[in-house]
């Protein structure tokens, strides 16, 4: 039997706390992707490797029929990490068994050592939205990459990116999947009643932190739609931050945090999902997984990364804002009937049995 290592490049302290991180280890992409392949078939092994800087040795545990196995490493700061320990269990371990490389996230040193030392094993890379700047971090790409067997990005961008340093036919457009069983649809005055959220207003909803988006320009333009439409902002983020503030002194909503259960209510309540993106975000980081979640509810998007839909199928799922926001929401608000069919869309490129099937057909291309 093949065994498929998942490999995770950072530390998860950097972004959780101590007593999450073994949820985080848990429920991370890597770890998502491995429960979902054995969901689908018993061909394959798998592991998780996780280097942790906060830890001292080497730990092993079992869940959902994965070996997770949490590795010692050195960091100067996230992004910038290694774990010897972790670069040794791969020798070790694909001496013993036919293994083949999952790598999680593309643009950074640790991923390309691994790619480089491995070189003689099968190593397939999902890009995270990561961008290739500075260039200080991918400068070695070109000779590091050159013999990956198949990269899976999440935007256009990064598809003409790497296919400088790879053939086109060993790159593909695919990012991570949304669960539609969870994300189901309730009709839109049932969830706002059971939220306590208005009736009578339009509600603008964005999930996540501010630094990813132009937020300034968005408030903007929501003040601007106030003049035709009583309109609000709804903002569900981690904690209290400056966007936070400033969408509470307007007038709208602002939530931290939401339990998780909730937030396809959240996703039904509203008439449409706002993502205004920074210039980098929206090149290179893919459509995002709130926005689909919000159309696997039902309720469409406005999004700068919408340019990232799989074969430009987007118009039946939301707008494109191209440097006005407040018309792209506008087409959105005055016409929902547009949209109406957005959740199987969404279904059709996004939902996780698709992208099981596919990155398990580029396994069995590998070993056969």
């Amino acid at each position: 039997m093949t065994k498929v290592i998942h490999v995770v490049h950072h530390s998860l302290s950097f972004a959780l706390p101590k007593e999450r991180l073994e949820i985080g280890i848990f429920e991370s992409w890597a770890a998502r992707v491995g429960k979902r392949v054995l969901k689908e078939t018993n061909e394959f092994d798998i592991e998780c490797f996780t280097p942790e800087k906060s830890f001292k040795n080497m730990e092993i545990k079992e869940g959902s029929g994965i070996t997770f196995k949490i590795f010692p490493s050195f960091a100067l700061r996230s992004g910038y990490e290694i774990s010897l320990p972790l670069l040794r269990e791969i020798k070790r371990v694909s001496k013993q068994e036919k293994v083949i490389l999952h790598l999680h996230g593309l643009h950074y040193p640790f991923v390309s050592l691994i790619s480089k030392i491995f070189s003689s094993l099968p190593v397939v890379i999902q890009h995270h939205g990561e961008s290739p700047f500075p260039r200080i971090k991918t400068f070695f790409e070109p000779f590091t990459l050159k013999k990956v067997r198949k990269v899976l990005a999440v935007s256009k961008a990064e598809i003409e990116y790497i296919s400088r340093i790879l053939p086109k036919e060993r790159v593909l457009l695919q990012g991570m999947g949304v669960d539609f069983n969870f994300c189901q649809p309730t009709e839109r005055k049932h969830a706002r009643k059971i939220l306590n959220l208005p009736q009578d207003k339009k509600l603008l909803l964005y999930v996540g932190a501010p630094y990813k988006i132009k937020w300034r320009e968005m408030l903007d333009a929501v003040k601007v739609l106030k003049e035709k439409f009583d309109v609000d902002m709804l903002l569900i983020d981690r904690g209290e931050n400056e966007m936070f503030s400033e969408v509470k002194r307007m007038g709208g909503i602002a939530l931290a945090p939401v339990p998780r259960e909730q937030m396809p209510l959240y996703y039904s309540a509203v008439d449409a999902y706002i993502l205004n993106a920074t210039d980098m975000i929206a090149k290179w980081g893919g459509i995002g997984i709130a926005p689909v979640e919000a159309a696997a509810c039902g309720t469409p998007m406005v999004s700068t990364n919408l340019i990232h839909f799989p074969n430009d199928e987007w118009t039946g799922i939301g707008t494109i804002p191209n440097g006005n926001l407040v018309d792209a929401i506008k087409e959105v608000l005055d016409a929902p009937e547009r949209f109406r069919n957005c959740r199987e869309l969404a279904m059709k490129h996004y939902e996780w049995e698709n992208i099981t099937k596919n990155t398990i057909g580029i396994y069995r291309d590998i070993i056969s």
